[in-house]
C-alpha cells in the first residue's frame, strides 16, 4: 500500500462580478477556486460560498462554532461600514487561489500581502465588535457618534486599499 503524500485538490474557474472586493478583485476577473473542507479555511482567505442561488467571494475575517458546526464571518474588502455575513460551513464552496483576466491568464493578480490581509481582518473584526456592542450604548450617543464611527471605518478602508495598491 502506497502512502499518499498529497492529493490533488479539485479546482474550477468562476467569474467574479461586482464591486464588493475591490481593489483585490475586479468585475469580470476569473478566479481559480480550490475546493476545501471547513477545517482548511483560514483567516484572510478569500472564500467562495453559496448565498441563496448565487456564489459570493468575500474575505474570511472570523470563525466560530455554533452547535458543533463552524460559522464563517465574511466581509467584502470594499465595504466601509456595512454588516458582515454569517455563513454556515455547509455553504462553503472553496478558496480563491488565483485571480486573472481573460486577456492575460498567465498573470496572477491576487496579491498575498500579510500586512494588508491583517488590516482587512482587523477592520472587519472592529466592525463586527462595533455592531455587536452598539446595543449597550444609549441611542442619543449612537446618533451623536454615528458620523465619526462611519468616517473612522471609511478611513481604515482607504488606508488598507492604499497599502494594497502599494504592494502591487
Amino acid at each position: 500500500m502506497k502512502k499518499v503524500i498529497s492529493e490533488a485538490k479539485e479546482k474550477f474557474i468562476a467569474q467574479f462580478s461586482g464591486k464588493s472586493m475591490q481593489p483585490t478583485l475586479k468585475d469580470g476577473m476569473l478566479l481559480l477556486v480550490e475546493k476545501i473542507t471547513p477545517l482548511e479555511a483560514k483567516l484572510a482567505d478569500i472564500i467562495l460560498y453559496q448565498n441563496g442561488k448565487s456564489l459570493v467571494a468575500h474575505r474570511l475575517i472570523r470563525i466560530f462554532k455554533q452547535n458543533k458546526k463552524r460559522i464563517f464571518v465574511m466581509r467584502g474588502d470594499n465595504h466601509a461600514y456595512i454588516d458582515v455575513s454569517f455563513i454556515p460551513e455547509d455553504n462553503l464552496v472553496g478558496r480563491v487561489i488565483l485571480a486573472f483576466t481573460q486577456d492575460n491568464p498567465m498573470k496572477n493578480l491576487l496579491i498575498k500581502n500579510r500586512i494588508v490581509e491583517l488590516m482587512y481582518i482587523i477592520t472587519g473584526n472592529l466592525l463586527f465588535w462595533t455592531r455587536k456592542n452598539r446595543k449597550y450604548i444609549p441611542f442619543f450617543l449612537r446618533l451623536l457618534f454615528k458620523p465619526f464611527v462611519g468616517s473612522f471605518f471609511l478611513i481604515l478602508k482607504k488606508i488598507t486599499h492604499f497599502l494594497y495598491l502599494l504592494s502591487r
